[in-house]
């Protein structure tokens, strides 16, 4: 808190007069009531003494010689002194075109000669009141001043955390855009995306309570666990319900926060959508055109327990190379001064207009030209996604591994997943996360795909029964994980076994990957001498990345075991040598 200044009583006042009758006067006057006086003879005096010591007041002799009392105000004027300091004529023709004069050159009050001390009194008096005035509001200006630069400090800082915390630095994926227009100085919606082990991308669009700082508060429990869980390899509903927990866990209980999280995989040419509380994304053609509206909504994060919490997701299988968008609900009730709120349809015409390409910034010029003048009482956040393929099989070389390993061979851990255990864990993240910690300095992003493959069709084919065909038919996608998502939930029996081994193939570290499943197996015959897959089914193509990034795999039995070996450094030939034994 500033403190009040201290001040003299009375007003310190500064004569300007070359009447020595006159200021010797003045001065026993002013002084017997309570001011101090200073006496200057003429204009140039005075404006010495005002370069050594600011007055709160001047009276000012029109009539003098040498510099008359117009031409001194103009030059105390021009000295642009800080604050009010008032002035006052004397004289004693008081005539219009002298008051005009007077007020031209900066004065503030006339006093007529023969000076009535009655007058002269109630006039300081009132100066006196409005000089305290003018001071209280200058202090209360300097406390302004001070709150608001402490205010924007703690904003500065407060925005350079949250973006270091948020990992503004990770959304420079090539292929997401986003807008996000705060309301205040600190926006409450959050805009995440990172990419898994085996570049499957996931966008976090956020919205928390409320706006300005504490609704950022808010998102803040939501962006560590993404990150970590998405570099882990978990999918987006073990995301999504992690989120909920640490929502639920940390927040308030009338604070919550609305999400969208999606799954884009551009390999498989699949996105996967859970939404709670926003609008629901939708998808756009490569001329703007509506082609999907992801239909499923959830209960926002925070509010569900864990057992209650719904994390099913939306799965769609793409065609073509189209745009995903998402946005929070600040985007569709943005209100203009009228209060008029745009309106979803008029965002979705927005996205559309021209091109795919250009709709985010297509938004942003129909936002601002709907609020005109005014700001937005909440915070608007916008993202794009747009879906471009890429061949699995043709990028195996970009997720070869590194040229040099530091492991040594004999390192060995076996899993055994049962029912319960293949309905309640995430096993993929698991096994990644023991060879990550055994060779914690080089990326494993292809042997997250390897382990993937593997493990997802013996869960899916062995233990599931599921049948690839069928995703090839019409929605046939969204009907195989609904159906995967079924059996999951109702699985009682049924084992997977794995194993991962450190040994030495051709001379090279590698990982061995051995997973037995409980299933019937399967006619793999055919696989053992076929070429590279050509067709863009959207199954059966895991075998082959398998094949692509590892340089022998062995099918034993019926089929429902195979060993994949992985080199954790780069050797000789990355065709894969498929056996039975």
């Amino acid at each position: 808190m500033i403190a009040e200044s201290v001040r003299e009583p009375g007003l310190h006042i500064l004569m300007v007069d070359d009447s020595a009758e006159i200021t010797m006067l003045l001065s026993h006057f002013l002084t017997r009531m309570g001011h101090t006086a200073t006496i200057a003879r003429n204009g140039r005096d005075a404006l010495h003494l005002l370069e050594q010591r600011r007055p709160d007041l001047v009276l000012l002799d029109v009539m003098m010689p040498q510099m008359d009392g117009f031409e001194t105000a103009e030059r105390i004027r021009a000295m642009q002194i800080s604050g009010w300091l008032p002035l006052i004529f004397l004289t004693a023709d008081a005539d219009d075109a002298s008051i005009a004069r007077g007020v031209e050159v900066g004065g503030d009050d006339y006093l007529i000669k023969p000076i009535g001390f009655i007058v002269l009194k109630a006039k300081l008096d009132a100066f006196s009141r409005m000089l305290a005035m003018q001071r209280q509001i200058a202090q209360k200006n300097e406390e302004l001043e001070f709150y608001y630069q402490r205010a924007e400090d703690e904003q500065r800082i407060s925005s350079a955390l949250m973006n270091r915390m948020v990992r503004v630095d990770m959304l420079q994926d090539p292929l997401l855009k986003y807008w996000i227009a705060p309301a205040h100085h600190i926006s409450g919606d959050l805009v995440a995306a990172a990419r898994t082990p085996g570049g499957i991308l996931h966008v976090l669009l956020a919205d928390g309570t409320g706006h300005g700082l504490a609704a950022s508060i808010n998102v803040l429990p939501v962006a560590e666990p993404f990150y970590d869980m998405t570099a882990q390899g978990y999918g987006i509903a073990a995301i999504i319900a992690e989120l909920n927990a640490r929502v639920k866990k940390w927040l308030p209980t009338e604070r919550f926060v609305a999400a969208t999280l999606v799954a884009f995989n551009p390999h498989e040419r699949l996105i996967e959508v859970w939404a709670g509380g926003n609008p629901c994304p939708v998808l756009l053609d490569t001329q703007g055109l509506l082609r999907h509206q992801f239909s499923r909504t959830h209960l926002p994060l925070g509010i569900a327990d864990w057992d209650d919490f719904d994390a099913r997701t939306e799965v769609l299988q793409l065609d073509e190379e189209w745009q995903l968008a998402l946005f929070s609900d600040g985007a569709v009730e943005v209100a203009n001064a009228d209060g008029v709120a745009l309106g979803r349809e008029a965002v979705l015409a927005a996205l559309s207009a021209g091109a795919a390409s250009k709709g985010l910034e297509h938004l942003r010029q129909v936002v601002q030209q709907h609020l005109g003048a005014v700001s937005p009482q909440d915070d608007i956040s916008v993202a794009t996604i747009d879906c471009k393929f890429q061949d699995h099989i043709g990028d195996c070389a970009k997720l070869a591994p590194p040229a040099e390993a530091d492991v040594d061979a004999g390192w060995r851990a076996q899993l055994h997943f049962g029912a319960h255990e293949l309905r309640q864990v995430n096993a993929v993240p698991l096994l990644l996360n023991l060879v990550q910690h055994l060779n914690p300095r080089q990326e494993h992003g292809a042997l997250f795909v390897v382990i993937t493959e593997l493990f997802n069709n013996a869960l899916d084919h062995g233990v599931l029964k599921l049948d690839s065909r069928l995703k090839s038919e019409v929605d046939g996608m969204e009907r195989y994980f609904a159906l995967r998502q079924s059996r999951l939930a109702a699985l009682r029996s049924g084992h997977i076994d794995i194993s991962l081994e450190i040994v030495a193939y051709q001379q090279v570290p590698t990982v061995a990957i051995a997973v037995h499943d409980s299933g019937a197996g399967f006619d793999y015959a055919h696989f053992l001498e076929a070429g590279p897959r050509t067709d863009l089914a959207p199954h059966g193509r895991g075998i082959e990345l398998v094949k692509c990034l590892c340089p022998q795999i062995v099918y034993r039995g019926c089929g429902n075991e195979v060993t994949a070996y992985y080199r954790l450094a780069i050797g000789a030939g990355n065709k894969a040598e498929v056996q039975h034994a």
